[in-house]
């Protein structure tokens, strides 16, 4: 495992926030192991965190690496932090765990513990505007189109800060606007 990754991962915010988090937490992680990483995903509602550390301990099949996205993290009982806290004693050098919240907050005892063995992201609220123009304009330049600043404004308003809605608008606008920029 390369020095700048660890065995788990905390990232508490909005959905849109977060899966821009984790995609970059993805790359950066398959670039460090210069490999393919098997990707799985869980909701910890319906999964036990014990099985799933099971098979985390267990060799992924054709990669060299994987990852576990695991949602609904704040769901974690005290029995299941313990239990990860062991697995952390000792972690799969192969493994990585990234949790996902919407709402945790700092004195979690999972973010108190990640704090110490993993990495913790609280993701700003104020970061998701800024993302959403991102969205925009990166939507827009793969087609081949332009916006107005005061119209990406308004689109991002309308659609009352609802990334999916946003994309299908623009997906819409651009097959409007057919040939012209």
């Amino acid at each position: 495992m390369g020095q700048s990754l660890f065995p788990a991962y905390l990232i508490v915010g909005d959905p849109f926030l977060a899966a821009g988090k984790s995609e970059a937490l993805l790359q950066e992680i398959s670039k460090e192991i210069s490999s393919e990483v098997a990707v799985k995903s869980a909701d910890l509602i319906e999964t036990s965190l014990e099985i799933l550390l099971t098979e985390a301990r267990t060799l992924p099949f054709l990669a060299s690496g994987q990852i576990f996205f695991l949602q609904n993290a704040e769901s974690l009982k005290a029995k299941s932090i313990e239990v990860l806290e062991q697995y952390l004693a000792s972690p799969s050098a192969v493994s990585f765990l990234i949790f996902k919240a919407a709402v945790l907050e700092k004195d979690h005892p999972l973010a108190k513990l990640l704090t110490v063995k993993g990495k913790v992201y609280f993701l700003d609220p104020l970061e998701k505007k800024s993302a959403q123009a991102r969205l925009v304009r990166e939507k827009l330049s793969q087609a081949g189109k332009t916006i107005t600043p005061e119209a990406s404004r308004k689109l991002e308003e309308q659609m009352g800060g609802v990334p999916g809605l946003l994309v299908s608008l623009l997906d819409q606008l651009i097959l409007y606007s057919g040939g012209q920029r």
